[in-house]
Order: structure tokens, then C-alpha cells, then sequence
């Protein structure tokens, strides 16, 4: 799965936003015989940094996660996500790292301009 293909989901799932970037730390496909690990950052822009969010990684197969991000919904900024993602045997599993969990927010109460996916 790619990294880029991840969504942020908000508002009942209606909107979503893909990482504006993905830096990835550790990136090893073990082949057939052994395991994958992808390690690294997706940014993530003009999304909510307070109340609660949906993520999905890749493009499918994986169960959205909901994250608390905050005490209450109305700020709006960037949202940076750590994570590692492993695969054997056609088993997978992907990690979201909540205690590095960063965010910028701006002082908006309203969502900026941007289109649903």
C-alpha cells in the first residue's frame, strides 16, 4: 500500500483530505519470503486539529481509525501523523503514533475552502 493513497476523514466521512507529504524513515520490502516495514510521517493540511477524525491507511483493506485530537472541534491547521506499517505472510498491521502526534493550528472556527474526495 502507499502511504499517499491515506485519507483523513471528518464530518461523517463527507470529507476527507490525502497527506500533502509523506516522509518515510524506513521503506523495506522483504519479497515474497520476508516481511515489508514502512516507517515515516504523513502531513496532512487544512484539516481539523481538535475533535475527532477518521484515518485510513493505503487505498483499502484497512479499518478506519478514529483519533481524538482534541478537547473540542473549531480549530484548523496542519496534522502530522508517525506510523509504521509491517507486512508477513499476507498479515498486516499499521501503527499510528499517538504520543508524537503533532499538530499547528490556526485561530479559523471555520473550515478553510477545500473539496471532498
Amino acid at each position: 500500500q502507499k502511504p499517499e493513497a491515506s485519507k483523513v476523514m471528518w464530518d461523517g466521512k463527507k470529507r476527507r483530505c490525502c497527506p500533502e507529504t509523506v516522509r518515510l524513515k524506513l521503506n523495506e520490502d522483504g519479497g515474497s519470503s520476508g516481511p515489508s516495514r514502512m516507517e515515516g510521517t504523513m502531513v496532512f493540511k487544512k484539516v481539523p486539529t481538535r475533535g475527532t477524525v477518521t484515518f485510513s491507511f493505503g487505498s483499502s483493506g484497512y479499518t478506519g481509525l478514529k483519533l481524538k485530537l482534541g478537547p473540542s472541534a473549531g480549530a484548523w491547521g496542519a496534522l502530522a501523523l508517525p506510523f509504521a506499517s509491517a507486512i508477513y505472510r499476507r498479515r498486516s498491521a499499521v501503527f499510528v503514533e499517538d504520543s508524537d502526534r503533532e499538530s499547528e493550528e490556526s485561530d479559523d472556527s471555520q473550515p478553510p475552502e477545500q473539496k471532498a474526495k
